[in-house]
């Protein structure tokens, strides 16, 4: 669901995030004054049955030139060993890494097997933070991430993922929010 289908939800996020210093933040590291998409500004559940997720870079999909910010916020507990699927993560800036391959299910995706061979190597680990109500991660276009998923997972997730761009490489098919 778009935050914008709740205009009132919209604005207090809105009051929330500039409270929380963000507006700052991510116009700091994007050297320009955020906007956020109405596109990827989303209230998003998460089943505990999933079968799948991949990993991805968000880059990957939103072009190589896009900078973002993500600002996920967790609305329930979850990761950790909580039941509920977080985000597995990996903690470590990489360039952007091959697509479809690896045995990735989308073109866009990372395949499990580089993500494997990486942690096999000791170039990285992967880490699944637990999140509590109102934790918050932020993140930029090349962090490496997925949706944990697992026989473990016995309740949905819900999260709200912001999405903000530097203006100068907004990408065309997004709907700009200036912050």
């Amino acid at each position: 669901m778009w935050a914008a289908d709740s205009p009132r939800m919209m604005f207090e996020l809105l009051d929330l995030f500039s409270a929380a210093g963000l507006d700052r933040v991510i116009g700091d590291y994007l050297g320009e004054r955020p906007t956020i998409s109405l596109r990827k500004w989303v209230l998003r559940r998460v089943p505990a049955d999933l079968p799948r997720a991949d990993w991805h870079q968000d880059g990957a999909f939103l072009g190589d030139d896009v900078r973002s910010v993500n600002v996920w916020l967790a609305l329930s507990r979850c990761g950790g060993e909580s039941g509920s699927p977080g985000l597995d993560v990996v903690p470590r800036r990489v360039a952007l890494l091959p697509t479809g391959t690896d045995g990735a299910f989308f073109t866009w995706s990372v395949g499990p097997g580089l993500v494997d061979t990486m942690v096999e190597q000791r170039q990285t680990d992967v880490v699944r933070p637990l999140f509590e109500p109102g934790d918050a991660l932020l993140f930029d276009d090349l962090m490496l991430h997925r949706t944990a998923v697992g026989p473990d997972m016995t309740r949905d997730r819900y999260a709200i993922e912001s999405w903000f761009f530097a203006p100068s490489t907004y990408p065309a098919d997004q709907i700009p929010i200036v912050f």
